[in-house]
């Protein structure tokens, strides 16, 4: 009897114990990239591991970036969960941060499939075209806009494919790269004639309105949100590049990708066309 207790004990400290070694966090973030490179739903770390924290969560998420980046080359950077429904329902206070990638670039002309995943969705966001190098803090949105060659219409396509929606966490979509999956983007366009907060949103589906919203859902105003993303970013060690893209959340809400014929008509910003297929 007293040896079965011993047991469960040692395997307890086993299982909920904090993460200690680099080599802990590289096997969790080898979990992630064997699920990606298999097309398999991606691990619920925070069910077996309740005390893993956002700091370990990036750090599992940059080493599964850096597995990625044998075979595939960083385009940028996404913010999620960039309003307080949504860090509510996942238990933050904050937003997340995730990086692009340039296989998940996707263009208008190109059949979006479905046969990826069961979980993919549709996001409406405003996309920040960087100019000039960022490796360090930028103290405020006046100087951040030093930093921005154009901002852009886009389209992201996350991919939810968790073993347990149920059990999600914040910190599972940090360690899951925020669901980085595929992006379309719309031309470039000047910033400075263009107030973001006040762009509005509609996103059609064979011609039927399915989604609104505004530029204001991103925290307000979404300059902070880059701010918040570019910052967050450089925190985690990465340099972020001209050429760049920083994609600050969803106007409205996030809906599955279903098939059909989509168009997004994002007010001063312009238009996007695709289609999603089965």
């Amino acid at each position: 009897m007293m040896n079965g207790i011993i047991f469960i004990l040692i395997t307890s400290l086993i299982l909920f114990s904090p993460l200690k070694s680099e080599e802990d966090v590289d096997g969790l973030a080898s979990r992630v990239y064997n699920a990606y490179m298999n097309n398999k739903p991606l691990p619920i770390f925070s069910k077996m591991m309740p005390e893993l924290t956002a700091l370990t969560a990036y750090e599992i998420q940059a080493n599964y970036v850096k597995k990625r980046l044998s075979g595939d080359e960083i385009t940028g950077f996404k913010a999620g969960l960039t309003n307080e429904k949504a860090q509510d329902r996942f238990s933050v206070t904050k937003p997340v941060s995730g990086v692009l990638f340039a296989s998940g670039i996707r263009d208008g002309n190109m059949r979006i499939h479905r046969q990826h995943s069961n979980q993919l969705m549709i996001e409406t966001e405003i996309g920040f075209v960087v100019g000039q190098q960022i490796n360090k803090p930028v103290s405020n949105i006046s100087k951040l806009k030093k930093r921005i060659r154009s901002v852009v219409a886009a389209i992201e396509l996350p991919d939810l494919e968790f073993e347990d929606m149920s059990e999600l966490k914040g910190v599972d979509i940090i360690s899951g790269n925020v669901s980085a999956y595929a992006y379309l983007l719309g031309e470039a366009q000047e910033w400075k004639k263009i107030n973001l907060s006040k762009i509005s949103l509609i996103l059609s589906r064979d011609g039927e309105v399915i989604n609104s919203g505004s530029g204001s859902d991103l925290l307000g105003d979404p300059w902070e949100v880059a701010l918040w993303l570019v910052n967050n970013t450089v925190s985690q060690g990465w340099s972020i590049q001209p050429g760049h893209i920083l994609l600050v959340g969803a106007m409205g809400k996030m809906l599955p990708a279903k098939p059909g014929n989509y168009a997004a008509d994002f007010d001063e910003l312009g238009r996007i066309i695709f289609v999603i297929s089965e």
